[in-house]
């Protein structure tokens, strides 16, 4: 028999109570509320026990735990995420004046909000409730001052307990159970369960979603699996199989997504899971499939400023920061064609060479984005313009830069090359050959701007 931290529970009381809680929990999760959200039920409970017992039996762990740490855990791992199907407003309100927390019910989405950002504390409150006796439990039937330590559990996937008081030893029948410890293996389990089971395919074929869930979902899809050996954990992953530049996009970003909370845990917590030998290595498993469904583009634009955002404000210096400008003046685009081709970083024999492109140059530390963009077209063409707006911001799939584009408004100036050392010549280009001239990659929400600016 494989190791199982429910088979250690010996009391047959517990493991009654066990078995009550398991199916009020599958009950609460039939009708599930957030349907846009990734799935929560029972399956994903079960899953987490399965990387529980994988996780210590693999760490050379499977007497770490006792009989009523064993409960304590496992009712947690049943109870943890029921909060996010409560929608009953009186239960929410009640909560929300409990905790101090400002709620507003009358609209569907607020509400779903709203719950999505307290399920745990939530699912901890539904606990309490039934500890009070007061009615018929929904969640939880069990003996007293255990169910006060499985809220604690529950409440600490969402909840920074490190330094929180009540998160300490406990003594139960002259047995000590850690919360803390059993703390960091619920978030650990949590994280854990991030593969493609996570998703319902079908559901997510005919839904609509907005795009931040819609990446949710596809960030589980692109996991095929993970796998627990001795202190080390391995995260596959299949991408679709597109250009190169498209490939380093999906592997930072959804690789990082993944991975954040896992790496978080184990910073965060690595004097606990060091003391009980509970350290681990995480290790990336990638491979490109062409069965793999890519993001659509707007999703796709989404996570380039994602991971823009994310690159740009680690201040890595090793990423140039460029505003690149384009201006429109009748039938006609300002373009730049520089000496020096730049080549493309992924592949110096690449035939994808930046040679013509729009106006651009680095960002000074003294300066905006915006306030960039302005000086370097004064500077290289002698044309003053005002910023539009933004059209998009994205790390630039042949140079490595973090780049942001601008839409400009034509102000005065006479057209010139100002500067001969950088630039062969400045154009204005007629707007139907600036896509032959530029032989790089052209950023797909530029096109956009530009069909929309000539209707």
């Amino acid at each position: 028999m494989s190791f199982s931290i429910i088979n250690k529970i010996v009391n047959e009381s517990l493991k009654i109570s066990l078995l009550n809680i398991k199916h009020k929990s599958q009950l609460i999760h039939n009708n599930p509320f957030l349907y846009s959200f990734t799935d929560h039920s029972i399956n994903h409970s079960e899953r987490m026990l399965s990387c529980i017992n994988s996780y210590l039996a693999e760490c050379q762990q499977k007497n770490l735990l006792n009989q009523y740490e064993c409960y304590v855990l496992a009712a947690a791992v049943y109870l943890h995420d029921i909060g996010i199907q409560n929608t009953k407003t009186d239960m929410l309100e009640k909560f929300a004046t409990t905790h101090n927390v400002s709620f507003n019910g009358d609209r569907p989405e607020l509400k779903a909000e709203f719950i999505r950002n307290n399920h745990a504390q939530i699912s901890s409150f539904i606990i309490k409730e039934d500890l009070k006796g007061t009615s018929a439990p929904i969640a939880f039937d069990g003996p007293q001052e255990l169910g006060q330590l499985i809220a604690l559990v529950v409440e600490s996937h969402g909840i920074d307990f490190f330094n929180n008081s009540e998160y300490k030893n406990y003594v139960y029948h002259n047995e000590i159970i850690r919360i803390k410890l059993l703390s960091v293996i619920l978030c650990l389990a949590d994280c854990f369960d991030c593969d493609n089971r996570r998703i319902d395919r079908n559901r997510f074929k005919y839904s609509e979603l907005a795009p931040i869930s819609r990446i949710h979902w596809m960030k589980h899809s692109y996991v095929s699996g993970i796998n627990i050996k001795n202190h080390l954990i391995t995260i596959s992953y299949n991408f679709p199989n597109l250009s190169q530049s498209e490939k380093d996009t999906y592997r930072l970003f959804f690789c990082e997504e993944t991975e954040y909370w896992i790496k978080y845990i184990k910073t965060k917590y690595m004097m606990i899971l060091n003391e009980y030998n509970l350290l681990f290595e995480l290790k990336q498993n990638v491979s490109y499939e062409e069965f793999s469904t890519p993001l659509n583009d707007e999703d796709y634009s989404v996570i380039e400023e994602k991971l823009f955002d994310r690159l740009n404000g680690t201040g890595d210096l090793q990423f140039k920061k460029v505003s690149i400008g384009v201006l429109i003046f009748g039938e006609s685009i300002l373009m730049v064609r520089r000496r020096k081709k730049e080549k493309n970083v992924h592949d110096s024999n690449s035939k994808e060479v930046l040679e013509w492109q729009f106006p651009a140059g680095l960002i000074k530390t003294t300066e905006s984005p915006e306030e960039a963009i302005i000086r370097e077209f004064k500077e290289e063409t002698n044309i003053n313009c005002a910023v539009k707006r933004l059209i998009g911001k994205r790390l630039h799939p042949n140079t490595a830069t973090l780049c942001y584009y601008f839409a400009l408004e034509y102000v005065d100036g006479i057209l010139e090359n100002g500067d001969e050392n950088e630039n062969l010549n400045v154009e204005w280009v007629p707007l139907e050959n600036y896509q032959t001239l530029i032989t790089s990659n052209i950023y797909w929400k530029i096109n956009t701007y530009i069909q929309g600016e000539r209707v």
